[in-house]
């Protein structure tokens, strides 16, 4: 019986489970890919360098913040025992500080720096040395404040967490005090020790937040009351927590969740966790205990991509980074550099450029920029699930496969076949029919019309020399050989492109393969 299997909507994203329990449009293999504001699966854009290189060691941490009165911008970052501002006029890193102790590269991480704007002066504290304070000009250390790890602003006041002396205290400034140079005007436990150190701060809607190793709690600072949400995981790195649409992305015991509002809930019950990472547990869990608190994660509104990178090593490094796409709740993963932190700078133009810290040198990269990653091609690379439309024990003759999708001139995708994991087929998507008339639709060709009539852009907020034109292709390959399942591999390293729909013409065959299970 002749059958045709349509897939059309490939927003399931990249799955590490057996290929049995994946779904149709779920992916063994999601590289160098993402999910566009069409939904459509596009090569991820590039990545370049932001700057000089500071040296040889990793930068830790990296902050930027724009004064609302002057408009002058401050970024500024740490690397080995010093801290450097970036200068717009000769892109090098100038160091303001000298002296800081440097970055613990193990499960205690006391030097990673925190940092919090309180009327247009940036705080910071690393747990080690002293608190201190930043005005683009001068840096003022407050040696007698408690050395804590963690600081954020919310609703005019500025919240302090996990001193080593005083886990479980959280500090906070009046609201409105004329500065946050002081830290202990006020204080609130956030319950025993039995449920470990604070971990972050953090805000949902006109709630506060206090992350601890093993809960959660809501904290009334008019009151001094801290109440435990209902939610069952311990939270951890503070990195990685960031406000996203109506909830908080972050990384718990479970993976990585979203902590989401219950409706007409609130306090105790107002918050319910969503595990997010089920189908990237195989990655996942590599991350061991003591490596919980390494992981880093960043949200780019634009792009609806919230980047989590974590270490599968014993090294503490960030090495793996998986992307989550809010706007189609899928997973890719991608391949960038070991990195340490992100976040953003606003140039002078007031265009965005989002930035990672390199964890393996003093270099800061620009993200989402170009189409090539620092002048090298970057792979992008799909595979499918074993695709085995009614069981492996029929034989199936698959007459012809189409890949339909968009790409780019002067690139080539690669096409691989593979059925029982051998390749059994190799095609490649070029150039050769471009510019023909739509009636020449046969293998391999691309069609004359760059995609909706306009250009796909390299990065930033606004089109530029990067942008690239692509055209609709449609691939078709014919076959006569009988197999029991298929599995579709696509792979480029230059190509800009997309996958939009497979089409799969197959015919069962009346011999059926026994069973190995059956035989006794």
């Amino acid at each position: 019986m002749r059958k045709k299997a349509i897939i059309k909507d490939l927003t399931w994203g990249l799955s590490l489970v057996s290929s049995s329990n994946m779904k149709d449009n779920e992916f063994s293999v999601l590289k160098n890919m993402f999910y566009n504001k069409d939904k459509r699966l596009q090569s991820r854009r590039g990545y370049t360098t932001f700057g000089n290189s500071i040296g040889t060691k990793g930068i830790t941490s990296y902050f930027f913040f724009q004064n609302d009165i002057t408009g002058s911008r401050m970024a500024i970052c740490t690397a080995w025992t010093e801290m450097y501002k970036y200068n717009e006029n000769t892109s090098n890193w100038d160091s303001i500080k000298t002296g800081l102790t440097e970055f613990e590269n193990d499960w205690v991480t006391k030097t990673r720096w925190s940092f919090a704007v309180y009327k247009n002066i940036i705080y910071m504290c690393n747990g080690i040395d002293n608190y201190a304070s930043y005005d683009g000009t001068t840096y003022t250390e407050y040696s007698s404040q408690p050395k804590v790890r963690y600081l954020k602003y919310f609703q005019d006041r500025i919240l302090w967490g996990w001193q080593d002396t005083n886990p479980n205290v959280l500090y906070y400034t009046n609201p409105n005090a004329v500065n946050a140079n002081t830290l202990n005007a006020n204080d609130v436990v956030i319950w025993g020790d039995e449920l470990w150190k604070i971990n972050w701060i953090n805000s949902l809607w006109q709630i506060i937040l206090v992350l601890k190793d093993k809960k959660i709690y809501a904290v009334d600072l008019s009151w001094q009351k801290a109440t435990p949400i209902d939610t069952q995981n311990g939270w951890h790195s503070h990195r990685a927590i960031h406000n996203v649409e109506n909830g908080i992305l972050c990384y718990s015991d479970a993976g990585v969740d979203k902590l989401k509002p219950r409706q007409w809930l609130a306090w105790a019950s107002a918050l319910a966790s969503e595990p997010l990472s089920n189908d990237v547990r195989k990655l996942i869990d590599k991350i061991k205990p003591k490596h919980y608190n390494l992981n880093i994660g960043y949200y780019i509104p634009s792009l609806n991509s919230y980047y989590f990178s974590f270490t599968t090593s014993d090294d503490g490094i960030p090495d793996t980074t998986l992307v989550y796409n809010t706007l189609v709740s899928s997973w890719t993963e991608y391949n960038f550099p070991a990195i340490y932190d992100y976040w953003y700078y606003i140039d002078n133009d007031g265009n965005y450029k989002y930035l990672m810290a390199g964890a393996n040198s003093g270099q800061m990269y620009e993200i989402e920029t170009g189409f090539e990653d620092d002048g090298q091609s970057t792979l992008s690379e799909i595979q499918t699930k074993e695709y085995d439309w009614t069981g492996a024990t029929i034989w199936k003759t698959y007459e012809s496969i189409d890949l339909i999708g968009y790409k780019n001139e002067l690139s080539e995708i690669n096409v691989e076949i593979k059925s029982d994991g051998e390749v059994v087929m190799i095609a490649s998507i070029t150039d050769v029919f471009i510019n023909k008339d739509n009636s020449d639709l046969v293998s391999g060709s691309i069609w004359s019309n760059p995609i909706w009539g306009y250009n796909i852009w390299g990065g930033g907020q606004k089109q530029n020399d990067d942008d690239v034109k692509l055209y609709p292709y449609l691939i078709r390959l014919p076959n006569s050989t009988s197999w029991s399942d298929i599995q579709i591999r696509m792979y480029s390293e230059w190509a800009v492109w997309t996958l939009d729909k497979i089409i799969m013409n197959y015919q069962e065959l009346s011999i059926d393969i026994f069973p190995s299970a059956n035989i006794w």
